[in-house]
């Protein structure tokens, strides 16, 4: 559920309740809003709250400097919400850091540029991403046994193991999220061949380990509800890192819809 009060067009506040699943009163989260716009630049501050989590404070701002549309947003917890590998004395458990601030910051900037009499034809983007509980270093690759503190409740048999089978045995990895820091790159070419057709192609990378997908599509549609795509993904970077642990090279997808 969602409330708006707005006061003009330089301030808006916004109330959310997110039930999520369940229909239980501690299942349900609670979110506040204050955004307020300053001359070209947009900003919001928020924060977020629900039962046995630590609430999470963000900052976002959206503005345009020399040309170039710039985003960014950072989220803060006095206390990890997440739970990370712990490896004290060579025994594995996982553990959620508590009392200090865990930050988390991404920052994207964009320009669009005209093509061949296009207005806007061709947008670039690239966006930095910073998670300050990420591993600084590419724990996949370690094949190394260890022993297990915490036994995951999937396989209460299993008490050793590599430390990419305990995140994995866990739900412990989050995919864009295991390192403490990406990097992203998209560019879309609009009106591609024809009208209705746009040429996509994307890279997203893991600073820490090197290893990243590269994806490039076409998507059609037209006003007649009908769609399709096509897309071809590569995973490159070395064995055991973030993107090539799955042992996938190529992956490609077709899709098609249409709306009634």
């Amino acid at each position: 559920m969602k409330v708006h009060i707005p006061f003009g067009t330089k301030l808006n506040l916004y109330g959310f309740i997110d039930t999520g699943t369940g229909l239980k009163i501690e299942e349900t989260g609670l979110a506040g809003k204050a955004e307020v716009l300053v001359g070209k630049t947009e900003m919001a501050l928020a924060v977020w709250r629900k039962k046995e989590y630590e609430p999470v404070y963000t900052y976002d701002f959206s503005t345009r400097i020399w040309g170039i549309d710039t985003v960014g947003e950072l989220a803060m917890s006095y206390g990890d919400n997440y739970f990370t590998l712990n490896a004290d004395n060579n025994i594995l458990s996982k553990t959620k850091r508590k009392n200090e601030w865990i930050p988390r910051a991404s920052i994207g900037f964009g320009r669009a540029f005209d093509f061949m009499d296009v207005s806007d034809r061709i947008m670039v983007n690239t966006e930095f991403y910073y998670n300050h509980t990420g591993y600084n270093d590419n724990i996949l690759a370690d094949e190394k046994i260890y022993p297990w503190a915490v036994l995951p409740s999937s396989s209460p048999l299993v008490i050793a193991g590599t430390k990419k089978t305990f995140l994995m045995r866990n739900n412990m990895y989050q995919v864009n999220d295991l390192s403490r820091g990406y990097a992203a790159l998209f560019v879309s070419l609009r009106r591609f061949i024809i009208t209705d057709m746009n040429l996509s192609f994307n890279v997203i990378t893991n600073l820490i380990d090197n290893s990243g997908i590269i994806a490039s599509g076409i998507s059609y549609s037209n006003i007649n509800d009908f769609s399709w795509s096509f897309n071809v993904y590569g995973y490159f970077g070395n064995d055991n890192s973030e993107y090539t642990f799955m042992n996938t090279g190529l992956t490609v997808r077709l899709t098609a819809g249409i709306k009634f």
